[in-house]
């Protein structure tokens, strides 16, 4: 028998016994389905078999159930007399099931087939050849022959059930309709879900309550396993070793209580509920009866119970509840903390043990008003520690009330609000100091409500705006109204601009005294806004800045060109690049220098000998676009520039209007409200000029002796760093062609290295390319740390040439596939050591040398040549370790196979901090677990 065929009769022979419940058919259906797909053309089963064999080896039973033959069919329900051998084992338990071949004369059929039923009798197919099989048919058809056996014991009592069922039915149908439906109702009624599993752990009963808790309807539930319908997975496991103990003894963890468990409804989620369960035995079966409450919403209660109660507990403030005769009833821990006293003293005192002596009728007074109902807010009071300190405390105090509304005691939270009262007394204390401040300081402060348009002035204010309170408008428009004439426009715009664009202004704007008077104050302003973005209000301060400023004025234009020095000095030192310097000085002496314009002109060598402007600055530059200057000896070259750029001395023009060197320019000067002008030479490290720095005043006569004499050492000062700049361009310049030769040469040396590397693992055959592998982790490792680009070279320059020294290593040690003597391991290892002395004393600006003497040192002091520990190894050998490890355990070697990448990752993390560095090895365990690196060429 072929094994998918004999897979094909045991599938069969599994539906037989799963689809009857009557032995008689069930034997047909199992022989029917068996000679189906066999060669057999009949068989018979026999279930009760007598102890006694006869001397010819026969043995009398009775044929149960015969299929295929006849002869067999007609003696179903009688009594045979069979060769004993084709019954064998019949009664026991386990046995084989065999293929037997016919003996001489023992019937006119020449094979049996023998399946013993596991002690519940015996199959016999009879056939006219033996089939062939080497199978084991024990192992394929014992499971499905036990299973056979208990369905013969189950349709057994099957069968003798329904007989005692029909005997009794028509004496008890009535009596049973009367009470089923007396139960219905009732069971219909009630709000608890209402079930019944049989032994079978099958759903039986299933009330509408159960339907509306749960989700299923009655036509859905019964017959359905109770387990796998309404039970949770993780309780599971324990009602199926509760219920197999319930089934057979009606007792069980469970029976006779109430618990509170889960259960699954239709939808797949959980339902709380609370289950009791009752043990019922009918017909000599135990039932379970099942009453299931709802309590979703009680939990839901409870949940709120507890995390108002940790809300209670958990807070600072003390909460308490109170008859309505002042006992205490209730005490958290925030009142433990507050008070001092433990709720356990506390519970059961009068309230007036917390009240000091001076407040004898407060309690009674508070209580009257929660009898009317009242709600008591933020009631400031003082109360009295367990240690006698007293402590000031916001009260609030809310009645309870009971279900007819009547008040029955009432709730209070009370707050320590010591920390407020300091901070409130502090402020007190800060104002006045603020408002003598303010007096002394000149400085007054206003606050203006955007919503009511109300303006708020401290006292201050008003004595800087010489204004009586009483008669101050507190609007917007009465404070501009204060402000002098030509400086409103100023102001208002400052302030628009401010709310506009959210940000605060600071400005100096003058006041009008009623006397005719001028006052200077210089005015900071802030807007705030709510969360919609609408402007709410301003504050700000004014302070009155009038002795400062003129005192300013005073000093401003002896200051002005110094100030200009000091500020284009600072340009001159940042300055990187000439356009730069060059613009950025003019602009400084137009905003900080106070003139109207300022241009830089260069010599031109052409023929017409022009001035070309290479930096400007002012309102007006415009003026340099329509004007030619020159600085040779022409009409065009006798204005200040010209002449200063020729003679090399400063040249200036004090009134623009009279002075006839002006005159080809003079219109355009004069339009542009120039009205005087001066030049300064700039000169080259021969002293030979080459520009000139020039600047225009708005009035005539601008220039005095000592603004001059400033200007003077600005244009020398000037003329340094243009020559500076340019030789650090230069410079530059140079720096770049060396950097672009040193990089030839490291090329050239890349190159030679490389093939230096190449020669080395020639010798090898086993190590080819474990240099370059090692040189690409190692780079990629250092890129992981964050090393620079130079280490990084000078990295994998060491790494493509760390095992140099072994070129002295004989090529029948390097390649042999034994294990070495402990003297050719010695000798190799001197490679280290060797390969230092071949490459000390090259000249290269990385520490190859050293990389290649310490790559097989240890952090801990177990490597060689020279036993190094810690940072006493550099950090590109501590990486050129981990490379050259992590290479060579990936890699086959002549002593060993390749181990694999997972066992090169371990032996480093295993390892790291210990032999190798800690970072270093995170990087590589980075670079292959996480960013795929991948070891190859």
């Amino acid at each position: 028998m072929e094994h998918s065929y004999i897979l094909s009769i045991l599938y069969e022979m599994a539906l037989a016994i799963g689809g009857e419940v009557s032995v008689k058919p069930l034997l047909t259906r199992m022989l029917q389905r068996l000679l189906y797909h066999t060669s057999f053309p009949a068989g018979f089963v026999c279930l009760q078999l007598p102890d006694e064999i006869d001397s010819a080896g026969m043995i009398e039973v009775r044929i149960d159930a015969a299929v295929g033959d006849y002869e067999l069919t007609g003696l179903v329900g009688q009594t045979v007399r069979l060769p004993s051998r084709l019954l064998h084992g019949a009664a026991e338990r386990g046995e084989d099931a065999a293929l037997l071949a016919a003996l001489p004369g023992e019937s006119h059929h020449q094979a049996y087939l023998r399946l013993p039923i596991d002690g519940q009798g015996v199959i016999v197919l009879l056939g006219q050849h033996l089939p062939e099989s080497d199978l084991p048919l024990t192992q394929l058809f014992q499971p499905v022959m036990a299973n056979l056996a208990k369905a013969i014991v189950l349709c057994r009592a099957h069968d003798a059930y329904t007989s005692g069922l029909i005997a009794a039915r028509d004496t008890s149908q009535m009596a049973l309709a009367t009470s089923e439906e007396k139960f219905r109702a009732i069971s219909a009624a009630v709000l608890d879900a209402l079930i019944m599993v049989d032994d079978n752990s099958k759903l039986v009963y299933w009330n509408p309550a159960a339907e509306r808790i749960l989700g299923y309807r009655a036509d859905e539930a019964l017959g359905k396993p109770l387990h796998q319908l309404l039970t949770p997975q993780r309780y599971q496991g324990a009602a199926f070793r509760g219920f197999e103990a319930f089934r057979s003894s009606g007792s069980g963890p469970v029976i006779g209580k109430t618990i509170e468990i889960e259960a699954l409804h239709r939808d797949g989620r959980e339902v709380p509920v609370e289950l009791s369960i009752s043990a019922l035995k009918l017909d000599g079966h135990w039932h379970a009866v099942g009453i299931l409450r709802d309590i979703s919403e009680r939990r839901r209660a409870e949940r709120e119970l507890r995390l108002l109660a940790a809300i209670v507990e958990s807070t600072d403030d003390a909460i308490l509840s109170e008859a309505l005769d002042g006992t205490i009833l209730s005490w958290n821990s925030g009142a433990e903390r507050l008070y001092g006293y433990s709720a356990a003293e506390i519970r059961g005192q009068p309230l007036s043990r917390l009240v000091p002596a001076d407040r004898p009728d407060e309690v009674s007074e508070l209580l009257g008003r929660i009898r009317g109902g009242e709600q008591i807010k933020h009631y400031e009071t003082v109360r009295m520690r367990k240690d006698g300190v007293c402590l000031p405390i916001s009260l609030t105090i809310s009645p309870l009330f009971d279900a007819s509304g009547q008040v029955v005691g009432c709730s209070a939270i009370g707050r320590d609000i010591t920390e407020r009262k300091r901070a409130e007394e502090e402020l007190r204390h800060s104002e006045a100091g603020l408002k003598e401040a303010e007096r002394i300081a000149l400085l007054g402060s206003w606050e203006l409500d955007l919503v009511t348009s109300v303006l708020s002035w401290s006292d201050e204010i008003y004595r800087i705006f010489e204004l009586d309170p009483q008669q101050f408008g507190a609007s917007y428009e009465a404070f501009l109204n204060a402000i002098h004439p030509d400086d409103r426009d100023l102001v208002n715009r400052a302030y628009t601009d401010s709310v506009n664009n959210r940000v605060p202004y600071d400005i100096v704007h003058r006041l009008q005294m009623q006397d005719g008077r001028i006052k200077y104050v210089n005015e900071r302003c802030e807007t705030y806004y709510d969360e919609a973005g609408k402007p709410v209000n301003s504050v700000g301060t004014v302070q009155d800045i009038t002795t400062r400023r003129l005192a300013e004025l005073g000093m401003q234009k002896s200051n002005r060109a110094l100030h200009a020095l000091s500020t284009c000095n600072g340009v001159l030192v940042r300055a990187s690049d000439e356009a730069q310097l060059l613009n950025e000085i003019c602009g400084v002496l137009v905003s900080i220098g106070g003139y109207q314009l300022a241009w830089v002109g260069y010599a031109e060598f052409d023929e017409s000998r022009n001035v070309r402007v290479v930096a400007r600055a002012g309102a007006q530059s415009d003026y340099l676009d329509q004007i030619r200057v020159s600085w040779g000896d022409t009409p065009q070259g006798q204005g200040p520039t010209g002449t200063a750029i020729r003679t090399g001395e400063y040249q200036v023009a004090q009134d623009i209007l009279h002075d006839p060197r002006f005159q080809p320019w003079r219109e355009q000067a004069i339009a542009r409200g120039y009205a005087s002008s001066i030049s300064f030479p700039l000169f080259d490290d021969n002293n030979d000029a080459f520009g000139a720095m020039n600047l225009y005043g708005k009035e005539p006569h601008a220039f005095d002796a000592d603004e001059i004499k400033l200007l003077l050492e600005l244009a020398g000062d000037l003329a340094f760093g243009i020559r500076m700049l340019r030789l650090r361009v230069e410079r530059d310049h140079l720096h770049e062609r060396q950097q672009h030769s040193d990089e030839t040469v490291k090329q050239a040396l890349a190159g030679t290295i490389q093939a230096i590397a190449v020669t080395v693992e020639k010798r090898d055959p086993y190590t080819a390319g474990h240099q370059r592998r090692v040189a690409n982790l190692s780079v990629a490792i250092a890129m992981e740390l964050g090393l620079s680009e130079d280490r990084i070279t000078g990295l994998r320059l060491g790494a493509t040439i760390h095992d140099i020294g072994k070129i002295y290593v004989p090529a029948e040690i390097l390649t042999r596939p034994g294990q070495l003597s402990q003297i050719e391991f010695d000798f190799i290892k001197t490679h280290p050591q060797v390969g230092y002395d071949i490459m000390k004393d090259v000249k290269l600006p990385w520490p190859v040398a050293k990389m290649i003497l310490q790559h097989h040192e240890r952090l801990d002091g177990s490597g060689y040549p020279q036993g190094l520990k810690g940072d006493a190894i550099l950090l590109e050998a501590r990486i050129l370790t981990v490379s050259d490890v992590t290479e060579a355990m990936m890699s086959h070697r002549p002593y060993r196979p390749a181990l694999g990448l997972e066992v090169a990752l371990a032996d480093i993390a295993q390892y790291r901090g210990i032999y190798y560095d800690a970072e270093v090895v995170d990087a590589c365990l980075r670079l292959f677990r996480e960013k795929g690196f991948s070891l190859s060429g």
